[in-house]
């Protein structure tokens, strides 16, 4: 697939024509989402995941292209999720901005939305990138647990998240935050099974040594033209999370069905949200008592004097 094609459009909407790119058997593929606020680089570390690093032209512009990088925010957010498939069989999703999005509609609205997507994503891929500027984000994390508490249906294989800190400049890479980051996360996920935040590393000289790492990584800042002269840190960045993301390949795939299959399961989860419980909820509370209109009011009172 050259480039990527819009999967969701606007309301969540299904842009069916994608689907034919979809394999009618194969099993051996892995779906991966992202999470994150708006311009931390969800859509830039999709396109290094997929960067060509051992090519001899590194001057080929491919991998920029695949996933559009937008120089500023999208302050009126594009409610779109994007899909690229690549030879090896990633199924990229990049959500784009409406996914704790700066720009505000009413308060119940944003968060229903924000939610419905979560569920969506945690429905539908094996790894979810939570991408972020700082150590730690309290909205973006609570509403992460959130939606898998309002998620009634679990998965055999738990989603294995992977924790991305973006835009790293080189002086603020101190092990000691660091650290204390990552034991708040494990303690966070501790008894969450149907998440999973650590990958089996083989380690050691003979490479036969197994062992467990947690799933977070440091992405340098990037200059513009970053994402196609690979420095020999980013690439090793980039190994890192490739071999995060294949490691339990072959488990997903005894637990796959068929690519066809996972779009068709795509599509009734879309056209069937009365099938959860919350979001059925959520709609007849906010018809019953007009929670759209009356926050409005709400919102904007300040204005009239009367």
């Amino acid at each position: 697939m050259d480039g990527s094609l819009v999967l969701l459009k606007n309301h969540n909407a299904i842009n069916y024509r994608t689907l034919d790119f979809l394999h009618e058997t194969n099993q051996d593929y892995v779906v991966i989402g992202t999470i994150g606020m708006p311009g931390v680089g969800k859509s830039t570390v999709l396109n290094l995941l997929n960067t060509n690093l051992y090519s001899p032209d590194q001057s080929d512009k491919k991998a920029e292209t695949i996933f559009p990088v937008h120089s500023a925010i999208n302050i009126a957010g594009e409610n779109e999720v994007r899909m690229h498939i690549t030879e090896d069989r990633l199924i990229l999703l990049d959500c784009c901005e409406p996914v704790f999005a700066h720009a505000r509609k009413d308060f119940i609205q944003h968060e229903q939305d924000e939610l419905k997507k979560l569920m969506i994503l945690l429905r539908i891929c094996h790894v979810i990138f939570v991408v972020q500027e700082e150590y730690y984000n309290i909205r973006l994390m609570r509403t992460l647990m959130w939606a898998e508490m309002m998620t009634q249906i679990h998965s055999e294989l738990p989603t294995k998240l992977v924790f991305i800190r973006n835009k790293v400049i080189s002086h603020s890479e101190n092990h000691d935050p660091r650290e204390r980051v990552i034991n708040l996360y494990r303690q966070m996920f501790l008894n969450t099974p149907s998440f999973s935040v650590t990958s089996t590393s083989f380690g050691g000289d003979s490479g036969a040594q197994e062992e467990d790492i947690f799933n977070y990584i440091e992405f340098p800042v990037l200059q513009k033209g970053d994402t196609v002269v690979v420095t020999e840190h980013l690439k090793e960045t980039i190994l890192l999370l490739r071999q995060i993301v294949y490691a339990g390949r072959d488990t997903i795939m005894a637990h796959n069905c068929s690519e066809k299959a996972w779009g068709q399961a795509l599509v009734k989860l879309i056209d069937c949200p009365e099938s959860n419980f919350f979001i059925d909820k959520y709609e007849k509370l906010k018809e019953k008592y007009n929670l759209h209109n009356h926050v409005k009011i709400v919102e904007h009172s300040y204005r009239d004097p009367t």
